[in-house]
């Protein structure tokens, strides 16, 4: 794993997704290429992590950052393979919706029916929710395959830490998810819109067939008709 070539790389991403002028304090520096390090000694020492490097930074890729609006903090991503995009809770264009997704879409089809003119959309694929200004962010932005808990967590603090200093200087809906994107709240002033609810997968701990997530879905959309912008078709 070349650092150097990869980080070249990324700094043409971070171009064309726009958040090169947001993050080039960090990309630059040490600590960033200390991720590439680190990650690269887990490979040497066959912890395979996921999603793969090249879609690392997809949430970013999939939300530009001019039309940035609503942001969705959580956990690690899916550790099997195959499945992580580099977006929260999306599934790409896999064959199998993984519970946490599988409530999170029931819980949003809930708002779509209300109006019967739209069609309900039920597949993995979240790129329909970024394309409308939707970050949707994992902490940390990558975990092992086949392991448990936060195992990355360390490799990402000071990019997350950087990444949300920066973002607190424009008005964003932050939406907060379970225990991870509690822990970040308090990173992110209240100039801020703040909603915190519950990880979808509680639906199924529960034995619920459904997630409460205090209307969430209505509460971005709410905020954003408050404030001159369009909803977010969910």
């Amino acid at each position: 794993m070349d650092q150097d070539i990869i980080i070249e790389k990324l700094i043409l991403k971070f171009k064309e997704n726009e958040y090169y002028n947001l993050l080039k304090g960090f990309i630059y520096s040490q600590d960033f290429k200390d991720i590439f390090q680190t990650l690269g000694l887990e490979v040497e020492n066959d912890k395979r992590f996921t999603p793969p490097l090249k879609l690392v930074f997809n949430a970013f890729d999939k939300c530009k950052y001019n039309d940035l609006r609503v942001i969705f903090v959580g956990g690690e991503p899916y550790n099997e393979i195959g499945i992580a995009t580099g977006m929260l809770f999306d599934c790409g264009d896999s064959d199998r919706i993984l519970n946490p997704t599988h409530y999170l879409l029931k819980a949003a089809n809930s708002i779509t029916k209300i109006d019967k003119r739209k069609k309900v959309i039920f597949n993995g694929n979240l790129e329909r929710w970024a394309s409308q200004g939707v970050l949707l962010l994992n902490t940390p932005l990558t975990t092992v395959i086949d392991k448990q808990g936060q195992v990355h967590k360390k490799i990402w603090e000071a990019f997350i830490a950087y990444l949300f200093d920066m973002l607190n200087k424009d008005k964003y809906i932050w939406v907060f998810i379970g225990k991870t994107g509690s822990f970040y709240s308090d990173l992110i002033t209240n100039f801020h819109k703040k909603i915190f609810i519950t990880n979808p997968i509680t639906g199924k701990y529960n034995d619920c067939d459904y997630w409460d997530c205090h209307n969430v879905f209505s509460q971005i959309n709410t905020s954003l008709t408050s404030n001159n912008q369009k909803p977010i078709k969910w």
